[in-house]
């Protein structure tokens, strides 16, 4: 993990809260962003792209998420 970073955008236009992790995997820089929006948020949401990602990950890339996930966790509890 090389960046975790809180947004508060409460104030903002698209109002919500976020967060963004930075993380390098294997040399490819990675960036995720997730969001807690109003649940009458007519933009695009994370619900519209669950049956994409369920198609487009396989097993590789479902094993490789899930180590980044445990990683996180363990190095959490050490802290």
């Amino acid at each position: 993990m090389r960046r975790a970073l809180f947004i508060n955008a409460v104030g903002e236009t698209d109002v919500g809260l976020g967060w963004e992790l930075r993380y390098h995997h294997q040399g490819v820089p990675w960036a995720v962003q997730v969001w807690l929006l109003a649940a009458d948020y007519d933009g695009p949401r994370s619900a519209d792209r669950v049956e994409p990602m369920r198609s487009g990950l396989d097993d590789v890339t479902r094993a490789a998420i899930l180590r980044l996930k445990e990683a996180l966790v363990k190095r959490a509890r050490r802290r």
